[in-house]
């Protein structure tokens, strides 16, 4: 399976995780996120922000999005790979949208969004997000 997956993403896009959405991929992958089984889209991430519920009225309380650099249509398929460029998962994208990062702060954060520890590494990830369901 592991050859399968390299041999797919061999000539796909690359996206290098930061640190935040490795970890993210991992807690996804073995289920810690139940009942996520991938990124959310832009409908449960909004809906995230909002309500601190996804769209169908689970209760879950922060987004769980992937920055990219830029958008990919649907049905992309991305390499994820480590600070080291190692590929740890494949992914098919299943959405791209734009995503206000500044605005996911403030939600989270509340007033004085700018002052907390983790606003300007929300604002490092971009405007852009994939919704898709990872195969590691």
């Amino acid at each position: 399976r592991r050859a399968a997956l390299r041999a797919l993403a061999a000539d796909a896009p690359s996206v290098v995780l930061s640190e935040r959405s490795q970890c993210e991929l991992e807690l996804l992958t073995t289920g810690a996120y139940a009942p996520l089984v991938g990124f959310l889209g832009h409908d449960d991430a909004r809906h995230v922000l909002d309500e601190l519920r996804l769209a169908d009225g689970t209760l879950w309380p922060m987004p769980v999005t992937l920055p990219v650099p830029a958008p990919y249509p649907a049905g992309t398929t991305l390499g994820l790979r480590d600070a080291e460029r190692e590929l740890v998962a494949v992914l098919t994208v299943t959405e791209t949208f734009p995503w206000d990062p500044r605005r996911e702060a403030r939600a989270l954060f509340g007033e004085g969004a700018e002052e907390h520890p983790l606003h300007d590494e929300l604002v490092a990830r971009g405007p852009w997000r994939v919704a898709a369901t990872c195969r590691q």
